[in-house]
């Protein structure tokens, strides 16, 4: 069953096909309300905004510490950091609540979330250890309602040390046979398939949502 992009207490009333997010946001600005959301969603038709969402009005100007910002993504340093460096990656318009209402559809978009991860870590601590052989390496996740505070997708990005509550709140957890989760692959070719098993946890690593969602499963807190 396809998930909708956004939600409502509305019911449907029609037989639409939901549609994948938008490509970008020139796609966006010139597509219908249909081809980006689910038919009964009415969003700002010139910002694709969600009414009353903090993360939809993200800027340097609203006091967000604003680091890297394109068409697509905004990324931006957590006002409560659980690590030396903890970085929040969102998409600029409100495709999704959280990481459980996506679909392969968005396989795409979370590639590139991380992509970005990838260059933000090296470019804000590069005398960190090499990743690949060091035993704390930095995270890429998303929590899982009804743990997410903000109802925006947004993928975390630590890098360790972590504070008290950062090895709490961020627990990866890999379900029986599954492998080992690396925020950069031992291959150096970029994005892989590892950590794609989930065990039970409210917090999914990147590349185990990615793994789910390209199997054509679901983001869940129980094991995928």
């Amino acid at each position: 069953m396809r998930i909708p992009l956004c939600f409502s207490s509305k019911p449907t009333t029609t037989d639409e096909p939901i549609r994948p997010p938008p490509r970008s946001i020139a796609h966006a600005r010139t597509a219908s309300t249909a081809d980006i959301y689910h038919p009964w969603v009415e969003p700002d038709p010139t910002t694709l905004k969600k009414a009353g969402c903090i993360f939809c009005d993200v800027s340097k100007e609203k006091g967000f510490a604003v680091v890297h910002e394109d068409e697509e993504l905004i990324a931006f340093r957590d006002r409560s950091p659980r690590a030396k460096v903890h970085l929040l990656i969102i998409p600029r318009y409100h495709i999704a609540d959280s990481v459980k209402s996506l679909t392969s559809d968005h396989v795409p978009l979370l590639d590139r979330m991380i992509s970005l991860a990838d260059t933000l870590i090296l470019s804000s601590d590069p005398s960190s250890p090499d990743p690949v052989s060091a035993s704390a390496r930095p995270k890429l996740g998303f929590h899982i309602p009804p743990f997410s505070s903000v109802p925006h997708l947004h993928l975390h990005v630590l890098v360790p040390p972590y504070t008290f509550l950062g090895k709490l709140k961020y627990p990866i957890s890999h379900r029986s046979g599954g492998t080992s989760t690396n925020t950069f692959p031992e291959d150096g070719k970029g994005i892989g398939k590892r950590g794609s098993g989930k065990g039970w946890s409210w917090f999914v690593e990147a590349r185990q949502a990615r793994g789910i969602l390209e199997r054509g499963g679901s983001v869940k807190i129980g094991r995928s």
